[in-house]
């Protein structure tokens, strides 16, 4: 493997690629959304949606927190010169990744055994969530190493093109078909990427002690916990819809759900490059580096944010008429949302500073107890609101979370002395 280079150099670098690839890629998803919105039966799309966000958010717990914690044991092992340590953690979390992905897919397909009105949804869940938790472990692996667009380009910019072309080349108009279509659309372009990832590491000796293993476990797990509390909050609201009231109410909440992500865009981006930097500097003793950072990740990430949301914001409907007839009814859905997301851009890199920084178990506490909140509305307010009643507990408890974080890291960094608690 070649010396990581210089820390400015790699900072730039990483960020045109995140700047070009992400808004690529969210524009690429949310095209390939329009498009089976259009081909598909509202009912079907709503399928779609429900097994998309189930199996992500599965996936998560899949990945037993190595989705996260790869960048930051990848970024320092590489770092530091430890390469059998490297190769090790790549080699031992890959594997339990792989098991516990097959096992919570077993799980659900035992489930979808019944005829329900969501067992379809439950089926595609167990199907995509073996590809999803594997490149999501992939990509954070590649983040560590510092190969940002080799790291998102296949899931966030290959996988949809990849999709619309075959879609629309074979005319496929049908659920069966298009859900088989992006399954190996998935599965090929992930087996692609894992064989980037063996080249870059081939010539590595393991070093997999059992000492070393029970550690990454343990500080990974609390990460697992903490991101698939993160991600209920933008995703148990579709999932939980499709239960409560049916996947023909999933289909255009799930529509403005996907539109309303729009506004992240930039925090997406920076969180990206940001990930990784903070933890180099915290981790060296750079902590005037650290905070100014993350101070810039907030002002930057909800000044160039801030005209998604108005669009969104003030013309919901004419933004929610380019999903097709029966998608004008989720632009209320959609105002709601978007806001929730707008406090996510201005708290900015926070939740990632208390990740990098080894306060992962107070990131964990926050996003827990966020979403115990969400869950709690979600079920108070979908069975008598319907999906209005879940953008707007879904959007309470976003606030809530970042607002929390925010406050966590001022007390840390600024008023405490977390900065200096390596």
């Amino acid at each position: 493997m070649s010396s990581p280079a210089p820390s400015a150099q790699r900072l730039t670098r990483a960020l045109i690629s995140a700047v070009f690839i992400i808004p690529a890629g969210l524009a690429l998803n949310f095209t390939l959304n329009l498009v089976l919105a259009r081909l598909l039966p509202v009912e079907e799309y709503g399928v779609f949606v429900f097994a998309h966000s189930l199996a992500s958010m599965l996936a998560v717990l899949a990945a037993l927190g190595f989705a996260t914690s790869m960048m930051r044991f990848v970024s320092a092992y590489h770092v530091n010169g430890e390469l059998g340590a490297l190769k090790g953690i790549l080699r031992s979390s890959l594997q339990l990744v792989c098991l516990a992905s097959a096992f919570i897919s077993v799980v659900l397909l035992s489930f979808s055994v019944a005829p329900t009105e969501y067992s379809s949804g439950l089926f595609w869940s167990a199907v995509l969530l073996i590809p999803t938790a594997v490149d999501a472990w992939r990509e954070s692996t590649m983040r560590g190493l510092h190969r940002t667009a080799e790291g998102i380009l296949p899931r966030q910019v290959l996988l949809p093109t990849l999709s619309m072309l075959l879609i629309l080349t074979f005319d496929l108009s049908d659920l069966l078909s298009i859900m088989v279509c992006f399954v190996l659309s998935f599965a090929v372009l992930e087996m692609a990427g894992m064989l980037r990832l063996r080249a870059l590491t081939s010539s590595l000796v393991p070093i997999i002690p059992v000492r070393r293993v029970k550690h990454w476990v343990g500080v990974s797990l609390p990460m697992a916990f903490a991101t698939l509390a993160h991600q209920g909050l933008t995703k148990w609201d579709v999932v939980l819809l499709g239960f409560f009231v049916g996947m023909g109410a999933t289909g255009p909440y799930g529509a403005a759900a996907r539109t309303a992500l729009l506004a992240s865009v930039v925090l997406r981006v920076v969180n990206l490059v940001v990930g990784p930097t903070l933890s180099e500097y915290y981790h060296s003793g750079q902590f005037r580096k650290f905070k100014s950072t993350l101070i810039i990740s907030s002002a930057a990430s909800g000044a160039l944010g801030l005209p998604i949301y108005i669009v969104v914001l003030f013309y919901p409907g004419e933004v929610m008429s380019f999903f097709g007839a029966g998608y004008d009814s989720a632009a209320p859905y959609l105002q709601v949302l978007a806001s929730g997301q707008f406090v996510n851009l201005l708290s900015g890199s926070a939740g990632l500073a208390l990740t990098m920084s080894k306060h992962q178990k107070l990131y964990l506490l926050i996003a827990g107890l966020a979403s115990i909140l969400s869950l709690l509305a979600l079920m108070m307010l979908t069975p008598l609101y319907g999906a209005f009643g879940a953008a707007v507990a879904t959007s309470l408890a976003l606030v809530v979370f970042n607002v929390a974080q925010v406050l966590a890291c001022v007390k840390l960094f600024w008023i405490g002395d977390g900065i200096h608690a390596v």
